[in-house]
């Protein structure tokens, strides 16, 4: 059985239609299923999928914060880039345990006193309950 990937991508919900009809000659087909929108090869079950989050919209109730908004575009190699605040919220806005593991090295995370102010108080002391765990 080929493995499986999991790739999460920030969107804005207004592109959804965009996106979906954009990938369509290389394979893959838009889907929602299961509470998730995501894109997946044509023809095969969604043991492989490109999930989409969207922009500005909590990616489930429970979560504490909504995926931030798209902002500044940074390119590297052709890829769009989210600022590294951004990434950071949404980890720990999702705090699953692969999202605190991602955290735990502050030099690793590219971390810094200035990145670590910006989220909110209560993602902050989620930062400080990952950096103090063993």
């Amino acid at each position: 059985m080929p493995a499986a990937w999991d790739i999460d991508i920030v969107v804005r919900r207004e592109d959804l239609a965009a996106i979906a009809k954009t990938v369509e000659p290389f394979g893959l087909q838009y889907r929602h299923a299961a509470g998730a929108d995501m894109l997946i090869q044509a023809g095969q079950p969604a043991r492989r999928a490109v999930h989409m989050v969207f922009s500005g919209e909590k990616v489930r109730p429970e979560y504490a914060e909504a995926v931030p908004f798209l902002g500044p575009v940074r390119i590297l190699k052709g890829v769009r880039l989210i600022p590294i605040e951004d990434l950071i919220r949404m980890k720990l806005t999702s705090f699953r345990l692969k999202d605190q593991m991602h955290l735990k090295d502050p030099d690793e995370a590219a971390i810094t006193a200035e990145v670590e102010q910006k989220p909110s108080p209560a993602l902050r002391d989620r930062l400080e309950l990952v950096r103090h765990v063993q």
